[in-house]
């Protein structure tokens, strides 16, 4: 059984192979010499897509760590 912990991990993965495809998108537009905004506030919002996936994964394994410590 899968539990609310795993979901929220699953979720925070896609979250985070979402904004990294964006980020290479927007990268490889940047470096063939794209020189509008919209590739870089791409890039900015994938880094902050990051940043808050992470924060995810970190909270849910703070969150499985307690919970195996109540366990014990």
């Amino acid at each position: 059984m899968i539990g609310p912990v795993d979901n929220v991990l699953g979720q925070a993965l896609l979250g985070l192979n979402r904004a990294f495809d964006q980020a290479d998108g927007a990268a490889r537009r940047i470096s063939s010499g794209n020189v509008e905004t919209e590739p870089v506030i791409e890039l900015l919002s994938a880094e902050t897509a990051v940043k808050a996936n992470a924060a995810v994964i970190r909270t849910a394994d703070e969150m499985q760590e307690r919970m195996l410590d109540i366990l014990a």
